[in-house]
């Protein structure tokens, strides 16, 4: 078997059908490609959608555990896979027809990859027809001295053994429990191919994390944010990685460059002043804090002056949230999710 499509599913009754439907028409042979879906607990029809579509398709199976997070659904789904190759599929997205033949066909028989690169857009932009061409053929290294580390699970194909071999697995992080995955995976410095097909729909629905700003939600985001960095960095600083200078370099810019929607995020927590001081003395012993200019450029140069300058202390930062709060947190929550589809 090619290819194993894990699903995490909670309480998206209203969305599964379009992403099951997509997943069923990617011009594969029923033989070639299983699509696991893992129930995490819902309490609405999820469940049920699911196990109708497992009676109707010989290729899809159902497994169901207590809510445990999207990280352990996951998991069980890697646990579980039998394809060559394992790709994440969120169940409020969806895939283009035939994407998944488009960005198998060229690397169909080769069995020197360890993970295969594709493209994604949010839902309703970029309809073009999809241009299948190898665009990166090489060790990760090259790619990293030139982008540095990437931040999304869902534009790529990892092949499994690849995977159970070096032990990758899904930290137990409600947020950028993707960021550690991902990051781990490339600084194993796997083989790596980019298909220049753009194949995957990322839809941004109401209540999707992204969007969500309440105190509580912003808090446990700068938290698990801040754990999933810790964690990128202990694997960058015992991995081959360190040793080239340029994408060491690389590395560091992108992980600093990702620090702003944590920074986003702490000024919708409205962190009481005790509170700040742990905070602040966290992210400096970690070296979370000062950001480090990501780029020469005088735009970035002001921002990271800017940003840095917000948390000098609690009376500075009380005095921007809430300008950062109405403002210019909306302002970088847009500007990230722009430079995501960029980069990705």
């Amino acid at each position: 078997m090619k290819l194993s499509i894990i699903v995490p599913v909670y309480n998206v009754e209203k969305y599964l059908p379009k992403c099951l439907s997509s997943l069923l028409n990617q011009g594969l042979k029923d033989e070639d490609y299983e699509i696991l879906l893992i129930n995490d607990g819902s309490t609405d029809r999820s469940l049920g959608l699911c196990t109708d579509y497992a009676d109707r398709y010989a290729n899809i199976r159902v497994f169901s555990q207590p809510n445990s997070g999207v990280g352990i659904a996951r998991n069980k789904g890697i646990d579980n896979a039998l394809g060559e190759y394992i790709a994440f599929v969120d169940s409020d997205d969806y895939l283009l027809e035939n994407g998944m033949h488009e960005v198998l066909k060229p690397i169909w028989d080769r069995k020197d990859i360890d993970v295969v690169r594709y493209f994604s857009d949010y839902d309703g932009r970029n309809v073009k027809p999809i241009v299948n061409q190898i665009v990166y053929d090489a060790p990760a290294l090259e790619m990293i001295r030139r982008g540095g580390l990437p931040a999304f699970i869902w534009t790529f194909l990892y092949r499994r053994t690849f995977l159970n071999e070096n032990k990758i697995r899904f930290k137990n992080y409600r947020f950028s429990e993707d960021v550690l995955f991902v990051s781990t995976v490339f600084l194993h410095n796997p083989y790596v191919v980019s298909n220049q097909a753009n194949i995957y729909r990322y839809v941004l629905r109401e209540g999707s994390a992204i969007n969500k700003r309440d105190r509580e939600h912003s808090r446990i985001c700068t938290d698990h944010n801040l754990l999933s960095y810790e964690d990128v960095m202990r694997e960058l600083m015992t991995s081959i990685i360190r040793e080239d200078e340029e994408a060491l370099s690389a590395c560091l810019s992108s992980i600093n460059f990702k620090k702003q929607s944590t920074w986003t995020r702490m000024f919708t927590s409205d962190y009481k002043r005790s509170e700040f001081k742990l905070l602040k003395k966290r992210i400096v012993k970690n070296k979370f804090y000062p950001f480090m200019v990501w780029n020469q450029s005088p735009r970035v140069k002001i921002q990271c002056f800017l940003m840095n300058l917000s948390l000098y202390n609690f009376f500075i930062y009380r005095f921007c949230s809430g300008i950062f709060d109405y403002i210019i947190v909306p302002y970088y929550i847009n500007r990230i999710k722009e430079k995501v589809w960029e980069t990705e």
